[in-house]
């Protein structure tokens, strides 16, 4: 039903054998799959709990992403040589902690060595919704809303990248800064409220904010065949990011920054109060509005054209 370009592929099951009605009521399934790479996507002395965790995490924010429910995972993974039986423990004791968190089953996967890094492979199979959301679909008029706050996974990367990633398992006193630093390395995948924004019958298009507000966003635009305008002054900050973010570039990491796994999406504009209704259970913000044309604008309060450093994260760039 729907291959590659959104955040999980969508397939048909097919009919159980005594089924003779057709389909019978058997939703379809929603497939991820993504990889972590040491010395890419973490550094072998992050807590090994929260890398687990992670791993999964990252998978079913794909699934909320389309409004669906994770049900079930799969894990490959290869480790070099020296790796202690402790840290994998600890890695598994993490991935199973999420795992049982939002209700998913381990259903396989492989283990191999490697010859010096460790590889992290998960693919996740959840069920869909009746209303299946996908990047393709917003129109211009149709409003840009975004769960939670943005910025705060960034921000805490740059925090441990300042201290040193280890120092993390020494313990965080400020609670302020620990908070920050957790939304980096345990980020929170948004499946309620996926399954609340799908139910709702207003949203048009929705993605998970991996690479950063304004890169996902553009990618919801270039599949959409449209543009945006987001409001720089409308963009949520938790207090957090607030005091802290300004000698690591402030508003840009809440817009470029990347990996907040919170969700994206464009409301019907002419269903702006009947979502607001009926989505009473998502806390989100109104950030902007889809235009006609390409490109992703940012446009500060003084309706001044906002230029960022970069858009997001790009793979096979330095």
């Amino acid at each position: 039903m729907v291959g590659i370009g959104d955040d999980a592929a969508v397939i048909t099951p097919p009919s159980p054998p005594l089924n003779k009605g057709g389909m019978g009521g058997v939703a379809p399934l929603l497939i991820t799959t993504d990889s972590l790479v040491e010395d890419v996507h973490f550094r072998r002395d992050s807590p090994p709990e929260a890398l687990g965790w992670k791993a999964l995490a990252v998978n079913i924010s794909d699934i909320a992403a389309m409004g669906g429910m994770p049900k079930h995972y799969l894990l490959s993974l290869s480790v070099p040589e020296g790796i202690s039986v402790d840290y994998l423990d600890r890695l598994f004791a993490g991935m199973t902690d999420a795992a049982r968190r939002h209700g998913l089953s381990l259903i396989g996967g492989d283990t191999t060595s490697s010859p010096d890094r460790i590889y992290i492979s998960v693919t996740v199979i959840g069920e869909a919704s009746k209303n299946i959301l996908l990047r393709k679909g917003a129109k211009a008029g149709d409003q840009i809303f975004v769960t939670g706050t943005l910025g705060d996974s960034a921000l805490g990367l740059r925090m441990l990248e300042e201290s040193g990633v280890g120092s993390w398992e020494l313990g965080v006193k400020d609670l302020k800064l620990k908070t920050i630093i957790n939304r980096h390395l345990r980020p929170v995948p948004r499946v309620k409220e996926g399954i609340l924004l799908a139910n709702s019958g207003t949203i048009t298009s929705m993605i998970d904010i991996s690479d950063g507000l304004l890169a996902d966003l553009g990618h919801i635009c270039e599949e959409s065949k449209v543009g945006a305008t987001v409001w720089a002054d409308k963009i949520p900050l938790s207090k957090g990011f607030k005091s802290l973010s300004d000698r690591f570039g402030g508003i840009d990491l809440a817009l470029s920054g990347g990996e907040d796994y919170e969700l994206l999406f464009t409301v019907n504009g002419k269903e702006v109060k009947n979502f607001l209704s009926e989505a009473k259970g998502v806390k989100s913000t109104h950030i902007g509005e889809i235009t006609k044309g390409k490109g992703v604008r940012v446009v500060g309060k003084d309706g001044q054209l906002h230029i960022p450093q970069r858009s997001g994260y790009e793979h096979f760039k330095g």
